[in-house]
């Protein structure tokens, strides 16, 4: 049986938390989260996208 580490239970409580108050509706949950970053002031981090196949091998 898997030791129950408190932070990854505290990720999940959260996760579920920000899921219900968008009832469970992906694109309500996208919403809240773009809104969310707006009002921090913080500049969003946009990385092109990865060509297929381009994926670094584990070293």
């Amino acid at each position: 049986m898997p030791r129950k580490d408190p932070v990854i239970e505290e990720i999940h409580a959260i996760r579920e938390e920000l899921a219900r108050a968008a009832n469970y509706d992906i694109d309500k949950l996208l919403e809240a989260a773009r809104a969310r970053q707006a009002k921090s002031g913080r500049p969003a981090v946009r990385l092109p996208p990865r060509k297929p196949g381009a994926a670094r091998k584990a070293s």
